[in-house]
């Protein structure tokens, strides 16, 4: 009985690190991005391109201005998932921003495939977290941090 439980949990371990699609792996810990040195290919420069070329400012509706940020995990094999985000206003309050805002954040967001993943202190790839911070003014993105 043992063994197949064992037998069982391996199978398990090694197939959540050799999936195509995405899963955390190993046992599923995850490290803060700055921890395990997690990257994007060419930086926050190259995320700010991908965001000026596709992201259109909102011009209609309302709660146009606030701060979005996304959080997301990406696991050993540099692949994303788990988006959640949060809104706020200027002053740091929780706000309903613009669903149009929202969307195109999260569709984009999930689009960046280009992370290099996170290494421990024995230089294994890890799974990481980590969130990106946009800010949006009158329906324009006018910021990505963390810079």
């Amino acid at each position: 009985m043992k063994r197949i439980i064992f037998t069982n949990i391996l199978f398990i371990l090694l197939y959540s690190c050799s999936n195509d699609r995405y899963s955390l792996c190993g046992l599923g810990i995850k490290y803060p991005y700055y921890y395990t040195e997690l990257s994007y290919e060419g930086e926050l420069f190259a995320i700010s391109k991908i965001f000026d070329k596709q992201y259109i400012p909102v011009k209609n509706g309302t709660n146009r201005s606030g701060i979005i940020t996304v959080f997301f995990d990406i696991n050993c094999h540099g692949r994303t998932g788990n988006f959640r985000y949060k809104t706020l206003n200027f002053d740091y309050l929780p706000i309903d921003l613009n669903p149009d805002i929202i969307d195109q954040i999260l569709t984009i967001t999930k689009t960046l495939d280009d992370w290099n993943p996170g290494v421990n202190e024995k230089g294994n790839n890890v799974n990481s977290f980590m969130f990106l911070t946009f800010k949006i003014k009158d329906g324009q993105l006018i910021n990505i941090l963390p810079k």
